[in-house]
Formats: C-alpha cells, sequence, structure tokens
C-alpha cells in the first residue's frame, strides 16, 4: 500500500496566483469597458464598477474551486470476491477514527445509522445491496437530510452516485481512493482496476466531513494495511 498526501499548491501561492489573475482580468473588463463607453456613448463609471465586480467575483469562485490538498491511498491488485471482515477489533479500529472527528454531519458507522436515511439510500442509489451484506458506513450526501444522495459501505460493496447515475463497486474492485479539497468543496475518486470505471463523488459538506469520510473508507476497505 502507498499512500501520498499534501499541499499541491501553498495557500499563499493559491491566493497570490488569484490576486494576479484578478488583476489581468480587471485591466482586460476595464479597457474593453472604455472602449464599449467610448464607442457607445455611455457613461464609464458604472461599466468599469460592473467589470471590476464581475472579475472579482471571477477570482473568488477561482479561489474558492482550486484544489489545494490532495491525498490518496494505492492498494492494487486484491483478491477476488475479497470481502471486508467485520469483527470486534475491527470495530473498535474504526471507531477509534470516527471519534477523532467529533459529531461529522450527515457520517453514520454500523448500528448508528439511521433506519430511514438507511431505507432511502438503498432506494434511491443502492438498489442491489442485499442482506447478506453488513453495513459499516452511510454518508447522506444531500442538504435536507434525505439521504437520496450519499455512499453507502458494506461488507462487499461501495454504492454511491456519481453525478446523476447510481453507481456500485465490489470491494476487490477498488485499487485507489484520492481525496481532492478545496476552500469549498472536496471530491472523493475511487479508481478501479478497470479505469474506464473510475467513480468521482462531489462531497457536499465541509472539508471536515470530507476528510473523515475519507479516512473511514480508507481504514475499511484495507484494515490492516491503513495506518492513521
Amino acid at each position: 500500500m502507498e499512500k501520498r498526501s499534501g499541499y499541491t499548491r501553498s495557500v499563499p501561492v493559491i491566493i497570490i496566483l488569484t490576486l494576479i489573475g484578478f488583476a489581468i482580468a480587471a485591466v482586460v473588463t476595464v479597457t474593453i469597458a472604455m472602449w464599449l463607453a467610448e464607442r457607445l456613448e455611455w457613461r464609464e463609471r458604472p461599466l468599469i464598477i460592473i467589470a471590476l465586480v464581475i472579475s472579482a467575483i471571477s477570482a473568488l469562485m477561482t479561489l474558492l474551486k482550486k484544489t489545494i490538498e490532495e491525498e490518496s491511498i494505492y492498494v492494487g491488485a486484491q483478491g477476488n470476491g475479497r470481502k471486508i471482515i467485520i469483527d470486534h477489533a475491527f470495530k473498535n479500529q474504526i471507531m477509534k477514527i470516527y471519534s477523532q472527528y467529533g459529531k461529522t454531519d450527515g457520517l453514520f458507522m454500523f448500528e448508528q445509522i439511521p433506519q430511514q436515511r438507511l431505507q432511502n439510500a438503498i432506494a434511491s442509489f443502492a438498489p442491489s445491496c442485499s442482506s447478506d451484506e453488513t453495513l459499516i458506513l452511510l454518508y447522506d450526501n444531500t442538504p435536507d437530510g434525505t439521504c437520496k444522495d450519499g455512499i453507502l459501505l458494506t461488507s462487499k460493496r461501495l454504492y454511491c452516485r456519481d453525478g446523476n447515475s447510481n453507481r456500485v463497486a465490489p470491494i476487490s474492485s477498488i485499487s485507489e481512493l484520492i481525496g481532492s479539497y478545496s476552500l469549498a468543496s472536496a471530491e472523493i475518486t475511487v479508481i478501479l482496476h478497470s479505469k474506464k470505471t473510475n467513480i468521482n463523488i462531489k462531497v457536499s459538506k465541509a472539508r471536515t466531513s470530507a476528510r473523515a469520510l475519507f479516512n473511514l473508507l480508507c481504514n475499511s476497505i484495507w484494515p490492516m494495511k491503513s495506518k492513521y
């Protein structure tokens, strides 16, 4: 197993590059605004203000979406049909990691999983979940708590929604997990042995929730190898 983590770019560098981009965008937009004001005989001040506002919004959106930190776990080939062995030691290890993040919004483990959210998740994005699978983790990725979008991890499979599509991946088909974090959003990428079917999951809640989810997934899927 190989673990990689760290900043793709430092936060100060991201901010400086964004400010430079804002300055360039502002000069260009103001120049265009003045040219339009001269040609169309409009007053310059309102156009310049509008141009600056547009540039500021664009720069802010770029900064918020820019990936600042990334971590990944690579395992490689696994035994076909492998499943997660859930025993007392496994539960203690996972719950210890879970408790490090305190109360994480929308993230539930084992017997703590609410039945109504579980039923909604199965109906929405995990209809093939069967009674012989032991529940490990449920992540509700909806703002209203309906759990019609999210992640369900069992002893055999990972169920989730990738954009508008429901996805299911046997545990033995997962070779790598990548967590990408920006200032305002996060994404977890599940790399499968079949490179054409990678899964990208947008995490709509806070970065803390995304990081907790990522670490719990890694430690659940590779319990004897992941060390945090």
